[in-house]
C-alpha cells in the first residue's frame, strides 16, 4: 500500500515537472513573440 502511495507521487511530481516544462516554453515563445 505504501509503495503504491510512493510510486503515485513519484509520477505526481513527473506529471508537475512536465507541465512546469511546458509553461516554462510557452512562456518563452509568447516573450520571443513580443521581443523583435
Amino acid at each position: 500500500m505504501t509503495h503504491l502511495w510512493a510510486h503515485q507521487r513519484k509520477m505526481d511530481k513527473q506529471t508537475q515537472q512536465g507541465i512546469l516544462a511546458k509553461v516554462e516554453r510557452s512562456a518563452l515563445s509568447a516573450y520571443r513573440e513580443i521581443e523583435p
